[in-house]
């Protein structure tokens, strides 16, 4: 790992370079965390991680060519992702698992390998996001997921805009959805 938080309150990580690190670059366990403007280049699996019930802000981070996830909330972990670049994630761009409670706000997703924004088992709003070039879907939700989208722009995801399956509410207004190459 480059980073690892556990249990810390109220810490920060700001204005950090992290490349070619072994593992996930900056990995958080519980606690508070604020991870702000640091660039991450080329991590072996995740670029942020919020695991175990942690708060984290992850707030003006350049994530670049991480071979998983850009930004990953799992297991019930909550925060803002806000003002982000994720490009050529090796998966996805975001991914919230296992009852996570997030905002997404005003980021940048290309390229991504599987989904721009993967939500599984948890909550979001998505809001001014930009989402381009995702191998699979701009968005996706699943298994009693709850999903807001506000004026998001999603082009160019080779299946969908947006993919809701399984016992989910969504409500989405203001969205632009276009240029896809299968069904949109």
């Amino acid at each position: 790992l480059g980073m690892r938080l556990e249990s810390c309150a109220g810490a920060k990580v700001e204005r950090n370079t992290l490349e070619n690190v072994s593992a996930t670059a900056i990995y958080v366990v519980s606690g508070s965390v604020g991870v702000t403007d640091n660039r991450i280049v080329s991590p072996a699996e995740h670029g942020i991680v919020a695991t175990s019930g942690a708060l984290v802000t992850a707030r003006g981070n350049s994530v670049l060519s991480p071979k998983k996830a850009g930004i990953y909330y799992v297991t019930r972990s909550s925060g803002v992702a806000e003002n982000n670049e994720v490009v050529n994630a090796g998966e996805d761009g975001i991914f919230l698992y296992d009852e996570t409670d997030c905002t997404l706000s005003g980021n940048r997703l290309i390229g991504s390998m599987r989904n721009g924004i993967n939500i599984y088992k948890s909550r979001a709003k998505v809001i001014a996001a930009a989402i381009t070039n995702s191998a699979n879907c701009a968005i996706s939700a699943s298994n009693q997921s709850k999903l807001e989208i506000r004026d998001c722009i999603l082009h160019g995801a080779a299946m969908h805009g947006v993919c809701a399956l399984g016992g989910l509410e969504v409500d989405m207004t203001g969205t632009t959805i276009g240029g896809f190459l299968k069904d949109g």
